[in-house]
């Protein structure tokens, strides 16, 4: 990293522990040295991270769009904390608060903590961890989530240029810096930034061992495949599997092999863990359609055991194969697009409104991208096509509200983005080309009629 480069990360990181140590020291001065800790350990992971892009000039770049995406989300931070509340955005940050304290009690020797699944309860005892340091988790966590928002950004750079080349890399960064729900799951005490940081990772480290194999990327597929369940279950199962089907879309002469190794190794060591570890119940594995029924009539309730005023397919039963296939096109209708603008109610939905018609503008761009992953030359983007068709399927079928479709889709919009990128690229690259060829046939027409009065 050039010197500018690391002078400008130093004065973010300490602009930002200057804002939020004067915040920390106004209720409660005991909350200085832990949280100058976290953020000079979380100032060297980022320096890690950045330091995975060795060409200098791109590094560079990388720091600038890092900059920015530490400024927006130090805002959003600010502004979700101490000026509107956290729980008007994330009201189960709340339940991560409560089973933290509760782990927290039973270190300390109270009773034992009482939590939803043994398994999935990564974030909740993250929590604890943070009340041992903060005596309030909400701010550590929330910067913590932040950074990795941030690592997110670089993660998505890499993956773009891995698959479809720099320009389309520097695009998808962007977006996930400057897109409002990529900064605004990330500064509030909710899971999802975290898992969006593992979905991308695990599908960039896939990316990397489809081009050459190495034992020590299939190791880190298997690791965080591990630590994205205990933080949502389902998510390992639906990104190996995308791959895993990914790999077999990919294959081509000279490297069949290798795809299919990958692919059959990182499925068998997941399918491993669930069985000795019992990551899920054995419910979901026996009957999944009813189970996916079940959450999404969970999520079409509210918090006080009613009707969501966001709810929506609430006239259909899924709990059968024919009622699924009915159900599918709606819910993926709604897991990609909702809140729909002519439907607008309440403020929320309202606020949501700006990146709403963003992302509309960018889904032809989209597509297009879609379409390119079929060239010989980017064929690894055919893992994110796999990841992207699992995971968008199965929340399809188990959304119920507006609010929720919101909130999980970005945990797989970096994905997007890739595609959505390279849309706009290939979309610039061509009206260059046309304004080129345009140009040149002026310019020829201009010599064919000067080219007479020369000869005169």
């Amino acid at each position: 990293m050039n010197r500018a480069g690391a002078l400008f990360v130093v004065l973010v990181s300490l602009t930002i522990a200057g804002l939020i140590l004067g915040a920390g020291l106004v209720r409660d001065p005991t909350v200085i040295l832990p949280l100058t800790l976290e953020l000079a350990l979380l100032f060297g992971a980022t320096r890690f991270v950045l330091g995975l892009v060795r060409d200098k000039a791109l590094q560079g770049w990388l720091v600038r769009t890092v900059i920015v995406a530490i400024a927006l989300r130090l805002i959003a931070l600010v502004v979700v904390h101490f000026v509107l509340a956290q729980a008007l955005f994330a009201p189960d940050a709340g339940s991560y608060f409560a089973q933290g304290l509760s782990i927290f009690n039973e270190w300390n020797g109270g009773p034992e903590a009482v939590l939803p699944s043994q398994w999935q309860s990564g974030y909740a005892y993250m929590n604890a961890m943070f009340f041992v340091a903060f005596k309030d988790p909400t701010l550590g966590m929330s910067v913590l989530n932040l950074f990795a928002g941030v690592w997110t950004v670089v993660i998505v750079f890499l993956l773009g240029r891995a698959c479809f080349g720099v320009q389309t890399g520097k695009v998808a960064a962007i977006l996930v810096a400057i897109f409002p729900s990529m900064i605004l799951w990330s500064v509030v005490n909710i899971r999802d930034s975290i898992t969006t940081f593992l979905v991308a990772t695990i599908v960039l480290l896939a990316v990397r061992a489809y081009e050459r194999v190495r034992g020590l990327d299939l190791l880190l597929i298997v690791g965080l495949s591990i630590a994205l369940s205990t933080l949502r279950d389902y998510m390992g199962v639906l990104v190996l599997t995308g791959l895993a089907m990914g790999y077999v879309a990919a294959l081509r002469r000279g490297r069949m092999t290798s795809s299919l190794l990958g692919g059959t190794v990182i499925v068998l060591f997941l399918f491993f863990a669930l069985e000795q570890f019992g990551i899920f119940r054995p419910e979901v594995f026996n009957d999944p359609i009813r189970s996916a029924a079940q959450l999404r009539t969970g999520l079409q309730g509210d918090f006080t055991g009613g009707l969501s005023g966001s709810a929506f397919g609430t006239e259909f039963d899924t709990s059968t194969i024919g009622g699924v296939f009915r159900y599918l096109p709606l819910g993926l209708t709604y897991f990609l697009f909702a809140p729909f603008p002519w439907a607008v109610r309440g403020t929320l939905q309202l606020i949501t409104l700006p990146e709403v018609l963003l992302w509309y503008a960018l889904v032809p761009f989209t597509v297009v991208g879609f379409a390119k992953a079929g060239q010989r030359a980017h064929r690894a983007s055919f893992l994110l096509v796999g990841v992207l068709l699992i995971a968008v399927t199965s929340y399809a079928l188990v959304e119920g509200n507006f609010g929720s479709a919101y909130r999980h889709r970005a945990q797989v919009m970096p994905l997007f983005f890739v595609f959505s990128a390279h849309g706009l690229v290939v979309w610039v690259r061509r009206r260059r080309e046309r304004s080129r060829v345009r140009q040149q046939r002026i310019l020829d027409a201009r010599a064919r009629l000067l080219r007479p009065t020369a000869r005169r």
